[in-house]
């Protein structure tokens, strides 16, 4: 749950069955030692509920259910042998005890799946998309979280910070930045660095050689020059038809 949600312990301990629905987790409250309240932020967000963990979680309510289980009637999902809220300081030694049968050495906490994620979503999603599913309330905090920077660094590659609402500083990259994610970024869900650099390398191939661009008086920046003027029109895919150009056989 923590790895694939990225939930907080306090969150995810205190998650109800109705909560889950077919494909979401909606995050409505939390609750510390015991004491049931809003969430961190105090607000409500909804997060995507991977199948693999809809497996699990419909195997393990399934368990409960023929075991009998304390705190079933009240709709908790992740009761304790008692019946009560677990708390979050009690999953550190199970944890410790599998990192050990594992063969991991580096110390790790349960909090760690949390920021784990937060560091795989932060390098294919947008500040915007990993804010709405961990429920930072900042971007600021989002890279409190984060370890992009130190990957960045270990690159060598120098990050220029420009001040808000300054698109004038570089209004082409902004421009460009702004059509890729409009036009296909923000309508993918990236699956992994490779997805990503293959969705980019679609997208500027489609941006130099198919797209009209009103500041080129609607040209292409690097097409064909010689045009037809007739003949039947077709249409060349790209990334499953998200990306079309429209254009004319020759005869």
């Amino acid at each position: 749950m923590l790895a694939l949600t990225g939930t907080r312990v306090s969150e995810a301990t205190a998650l109800k069955w109705e909560d889950i629905g077919d494909d979401v987790i909606h995050v409505r409250r939390a609750h510390w030692k015991g004491i049931v309240g809003t969430t961190k932020t105090g607000t409500t967000r909804t997060v995507p509920l991977p199948d693999e963990l809809a497996t699990v979680l419909k195997e393990y309510r399934r368990r409960l259910v023929h075991e009998q289980a304390l705190g079933l009637d009240e709709g908790w999902v992740f009761p304790s042998a008692k019946g009560t809220l677990v708390r979050g300081s009690s999953l550190q030694k199970p944890l410790e005890r599998t990192l050990t049968t594992a063969g991991v050495e580096d110390h790790f906490t349960v909090h760690g799946f949390r920021r784990t994620l937060n560091n795989l979503m932060r390098q294919v999603a947008t500040g915007e998309v990993v804010r709405s599913i961990t429920g930072h309330v900042t971007e600021r905090m989002t890279e409190h979280y984060s370890h992009v920077e130190d990957t960045l660094a270990l690159g060598h590659v120098e990050t220029v910070k420009l001040p808000a609402r300054s698109p004038n500083l570089n209004a082409y990259a902004e421009r460009f930045v702004r059509s890729i994610k409009e036009e296909c970024l923000g309508r993918m869900v990236l699956l992994g660095e490779r997805h990503l650099r293959i969705t980019v390398q679609q997208y500027m191939e489609h941006y130099h050689l198919e797209r009209n661009h009103q500041g080129l008086d609607n040209e292409l920046i690097a097409g064909p020059a010689l045009v037809v003027e007739s003949g039947p029109v077709a249409r060349r895919q790209r990334l499953g038809g998200m990306l079309n150009h429209y254009y004319r056989e020759g005869a």
